[in-house]
């Protein structure tokens, strides 16, 4: 494969999802049941395990996955071995708990396809298949359970209409995070980052979405469900969704959590034109990276240059230049 380029024009969102496991097992029923193949992969350079912070002892190997033709939206399932770990995001994580990364999008032609293939590869759903309206946006909505506490959300759109592969699942192009303090999230985002909202939304009352999460029962008291999708040219390509139930069950929060070597759903990488700019930028709002930057090999995308960030609410962003 030709090494992809993760910075062409329309698309400068994230360019993978890392998600850490505890066995990569379930990684290829994923593959068979999204359609998706190898790109990339084997025993990562002991450059990652020092920018991660890791003994020198660590191993780590991965396999990165991509919808056919796509340059961006993998996942990188990424297993850590000879240090310990816990969960980002527990099994018994409530959508309401806050921390981390909580559901990483896709999209199918049809739901319940998609729905019966990942199942089939050990993907199972959290609560079935759930269609709801949003003003002109219909849609179906379904999550999966995968590795580790790792969510999925598959969501057909029936109208407006929206051309999909008849079969497979689409590239990743959005990952949700559940924040505590909205404004600040937001803030960090769209101030600090230089993002621009590409949807924002306040639900007042009754959330038609809110059955596919939990039992309504559960968000007794919830007055408000707010929501931004942001991404660094305001599209939904690669976004980030920042979520915050306000009122109700305040819940656990596992913003500590959400750093490697823990398993789950553990960063988003973003391909940026320079580093040293990105990082200015951030550091003239007092945003410092969680540790130096790093120049590595990183395939499918070549030499980089990378460094992470940790953002409000622990999710691991890490933002790389290509460098050969």
């Amino acid at each position: 494969m030709d090494q992809p380029d993760p910075l062409r024009p329309g698309h400068p969102g994230f360019c993978e999802v890392v998600v850490s496991v505890s066995h990569p097992a379930r990684v290829a029923g994923f593959a068979a049941a999204a359609g998706w193949t190898r790109l990339a992969g084997g025993t990562a350079p002991p450059e990652l395990a020092r920018l991660w912070g890791l003994k020198p002892h660590a191993v780590i190997t991965d396999e990165v996955l991509g919808a056919p033709g796509a340059s961006t939206g993998f996942l990188r399932f990424t297993h850590v071995a000879g240090v310990p770990q816990q969960p980002v995001r527990p099994l018994d994580a409530k959508p309401w708990e806050t921390g981390g990364l909580w559901l990483v999008y896709t999209r199918a032609a049809d739901d319940d396809v998609a729905t019966a293939a990942l199942a089939a590869g050990g993907w199972p759903t959290v609560r079935g298949v759930h269609g709801f309206e949003f003003g002109e946006l219909a849609v179906r909505e379904v999550h999966h359970r995968g590795p580790d506490g790792l969510t999925l959300s598959v969501i057909e759109q029936r109208r407006p209409p929206l051309a999909v592969p008849a079969t497979g699942l689409t590239p990743a192009f959005n990952a949700a995070m559940l924040v505590r303090d909205f404004d600040r999230a937001r803030r960090f985002f769209v101030d600090a980052l230089g993002w621009r909202p590409w949807m924002e939304i306040d639900w007042d009352g009754d959330n038609p979405g809110l059955a596919l999460l939990a039992d309504p029962a559960d968000f007794d008291g919830v007055r408000r469900v707010r929501t931004v999708i942001v991404h660094p040219t305001g599209e939904n390509s690669g976004s980030v969704e920042l979520i915050a139930f306000e009122g109700g069950p305040a819940g656990r929060d596992f913003a500590a959590r959400a750093r490697p070597p823990n398993t789950g759903a553990l960063a988003l990488r973003f391909a940026v034109p320079s580093l040293d700019a990105t990082l200015a930028r951030l550091a003239a709002h007092g945003v410092e990276p969680a540790r130096r930057p790093a120049t590595l090999d990183l395939p499918p995308w070549g030499r980089v240059r990378v460094a992470p960030v940790q953002a409000l609410d622990g999710a691991w962003l890490e933002f790389f230049e290509q460098v050969g």
